[in-house]
């Protein structure tokens, strides 16, 4: 037979083939070849892939999502080689100051890495980084606001105690803070209290200096001898549990006056809202004559 033959037929032949190397001859028997073993080979072979566990594959890349003053960026964000070094460059923001990087870590929170605007993450898993800013001195403003609404009870009369406070701006200063308001019985026929029932631009436009007469609409206002944060209290006694006072607090900054959003309230609806109203200190009643 010929050797070309020979080597190609070999694996369907029973018996021996006689190997010649030159020097040395050695004999390599062949089994016996059937169908029927072939299959067993064939499904020995399936049984062996099919318990073989898949193998693991590890992720090469890892993803790093930006977050520029809350946005996400997308010209930041991408996915880098896993134990890469990425730097990051917090870019400028109008009006605001870098105040630092944070990573989100793995429950959620997040943690200051570096106040730098430069920083250098190492990349071992996909990572959320976040440029933080705060306002500049100069777009911050001094704002004020209430901050306390309570019904109390003073030498046995209820009274209605608010709480305004300010917070005032570095560089800014501060001459007076004070109370602007009026109540349905002062209005009178002048604004009934249905017009006035959703504190809006028209009662924003009612609780001014210019309308300040102390007989419809009223003023009280305290001195402030420091440019400090701060708050003062007034304390309102109402003839009834109904009566609804409108409300404004303000601020005389650098010679103009800032303003609180407007409130609109009774006794009633003090009682009604606060559940657990706190122990007040009633500095000075400010409203007596049940106006």
């Amino acid at each position: 037979m010929n050797k070309k033959l020979m080597r190609f037929a070999a694996p369907f032949l029973a018996g021996s083939i006689l190997l010649t190397g030159g020097m040395a001859a050695a004999a390599v028997d062949i089994p016996e070849y059937s169908p029927e073993k072939f299959q067993q080979a064939m499904d020995k072979l399936n049984e062996i892939q099919a318990n073989t566990p898949a193998p693991v594959v590890f992720a090469l890349t890892s993803a790093l999502n930006v977050y520029i003053n809350g946005e996400a960026s997308v010209e930041l964000s991408d996915e880098y080689s896993i134990g890469n070094e990425v730097t990051l460059t917090a870019p400028a923001v109008e009006g605001k100051e870098f105040a630092g990087w944070e990573i989100e870590t793995p429950n959620g929170d997040k943690v200051l890495a570096s106040t730098k605007p430069d920083f250098t993450l190492a990349l071992n898993a996909d990572a959320d980084a976040y440029a933080v800013y705060e306002d500049t001195a100069a777009a911050q403003k001094s704002v004020v606001s209430f901050t306390s609404v309570k019904p109390v009870t003073y030498a046995g009369k209820k009274v209605m105690s608010l709480t305004a406070t300010r917070s005032i701006t570095a560089g800014d200063e501060v001459s007076a803070a004070g109370f602007i308001y009026t109540n349905n019985k002062l209005l009178g026929a002048e604004l009934t209290s249905n017009q006035l029932e959703n504190p809006d631009a028209d009662l924003l436009t009612l609780l001014t200096d210019e309308n300040a007469d102390d007989t419809i609409v009223k003023v009280h206002e305290v001195t402030v001898l420091d440019n400090a944060d701060g708050d003062w209290t007034l304390n309102l006694v109402p003839s009834d549990e109904d009566m609804r006072y409108y409300m404004i607090s303000y601020i005389t900054v650098n010679g103009e006056k800032i303003y609180s959003e407007p409130l609109s309230l009774t006794y009633s609806s003090m009682e009604t809202a606060t559940s657990d109203a706190m122990d007040v200190t009633v500095v000075q009643k400010t409203d007596d004559d049940n106006s």
